[in-house]
């Protein structure tokens, strides 16, 4: 019996691990070294499809899916998701870009109507991100002992083509991680040389939005108080190591917002904010620098950077109904806001149909904060879940729909509703 459930955990954390690379896949330097973006979409495509009709054949022979109520409005919205960027991927054949977000919004709907226990995945990306963050710690902790923060002395790994002014390359010191070797530190204090960890990504943004992501596994995983109390600790010692400006946001906002939920008042104006602040953020950020900030002191450097990603005011411009396509190079030169990569690639329909997949998720959110069997850590992950979302699919790496994304919509889903009919009813156990 022992063998049995031993071998079932090995196979559980053997699962978790091969979703998480699948999901984490867009930010892998090495997955996308031999899997460019167009074979990833079909791969990815085919992977839904099969999964759909895998789980939904018997009702589709039926002719007909059954689910709750209170399920149908963000199912149509998702459905029209789907309908609107396959048709949009047909009239404006730029990318096949849109046809990921058609397929992957589908496999939410499947989420939706099964009730699929993904306890053992959550604890699984638990335990993956604690390894993960042991590693940066670790990595950061003998690069300064030993070699002052310095990075001469290890060999280049992976090349940067096209970006030779930033940085040769990428080397992974110790084998626990990517820096970028940049000509110069991302900062120096007392003699000591600091360039921040990539972990198995290009910039050190993305393995940011990953620890969130196994950050927030943590506080709905099963263990021990004190077991998550150690895990959070030193996920948040890694993330202060990478040093993304993003997901200290993140973590500032969803502190700030699990506090102002519990009293009800932000529901109404949520929505209404995160379309909007994006349309503001260049203009306060242009008055900031001009104002405030002279020199070049590390500070200015990284208002400036954001500064150069989320748009200029100047180039703010009438949207249109269905955007112009998935244009790359047009896009930067017409970005006039971190949204311009929905709105100005897919009109405002598109625009529209995200705001209110934004507006029904939020809506599951609030609600399970009047349920007293969700617990606090429940209440907060959800929160930041949704602002990882925000922050890195819509606004920073600006798409919508990638197996991170909806992994993290998945988990919010599975929060609202799959975790509270376990509890009720008692059909799952948490192994």
């Amino acid at each position: 019996m022992n063998n049995k459930y031993s071998s079932r955990i090995v196979l559980q954390y053997f699962l978790a691990l091969v979703i998480f690379i699948a999901v984490t896949a867009d930010r892998n330097m090495f997955i996308l070294h031999f899997i460019h973006d167009k074979a990833n979409i079909l791969i990815t495509s085919l992977f839904v499809l099969t999964v759909f009709f895998l789980y939904l054949s018997e009702n589709i022979i039926q002719g007909y899916i059954k689910f709750k109520s209170h399920k149908k409005s963000i199912i149509v919205v998702l459905i029209l998701i789907s309908i609107y960027f396959f048709i949009h991927n047909i009239v404006i054949p730029t990318s096949i870009i849109p046809i990921k977000y058609s397929m992957l919004s589908l496999l939410i709907v499947l989420f939706l109507i099964k009730k699929i226990n993904i306890s053992p995945i959550i604890n699984g990306f638990a335990v993956i991100g604690l390894f993960l963050s042991i590693a940066i710690i670790l990595q950061q902790v003998l690069l300064i002992l030993f070699h002052l923060g310095d990075l001469s002395e290890f060999s280049i790994l992976l090349q940067k083509a096209g970006r030779e002014g930033r940085a040769p390359g990428y080397v992974a010191p110790y084998g626990l991680g990517f820096i970028e070797a940049s000509y110069f530190p991302f900062t120096t204090i007392g003699g000591v040389e600091y360039y921040r960890p990539a972990l198995f990504s290009h910039e050190p943004k993305h393995a940011a939005s990953v620890l969130l992501l196994t950050l927030s596994t943590v506080f709905l995983s099963k263990y021990s108080s004190v077991s998550k109390k150690i895990m959070i600790g030193i996920h948040l010692t890694a993330i202060l190591l990478v040093m993304a400006f993003t997901a200290f946001t993140i973590l500032i906002v969803s502190s700030l917002m699990y506090f102002i939920y519990k009293k009800d008042l932000f529901s109404k104006y949520y929505i209404h904010a995160v379309l909007t602040i994006p349309f503001i953020l260049p203009w306060l950020l242009e008055t900031f620098l001009s104002l405030f900030i002279s020199g070049n002191n590390l500070l200015q450097i990284r208002l400036l950077s954001a500064y150069e990603t989320i748009g200029k005011i100047e180039r703010l411009s009438m949207p249109s109904l269905f955007g112009f396509g998935s244009n790359g190079a047009l896009v930067k030169l017409h970005k006039d806001s971190m949204l311009y990569y929905i709105h100005g690639q897919y009109g405002i329909i598109g625009l529209i149909l995200v705001a209110l997949l934004l507006y029904y998720l939020n809506k599951y959110i609030i609600k399970q904060f009047s349920l007293k069997q969700f617990t606090p850590s429940d209440n907060f992950a959800s929160i930041m879940l949704i602002n990882i979302f925000i922050f890195y699919n819509l606004y920073a790496l600006n798409d919508i729909l990638n197996l991170f994304s909806t992994a993290i919509i998945i988990m919010v889903l599975y929060i609202c509703d799959v975790k509270k009919f376990i509890i009720i009813n008692n059909k799952w156990r948490f192994n």
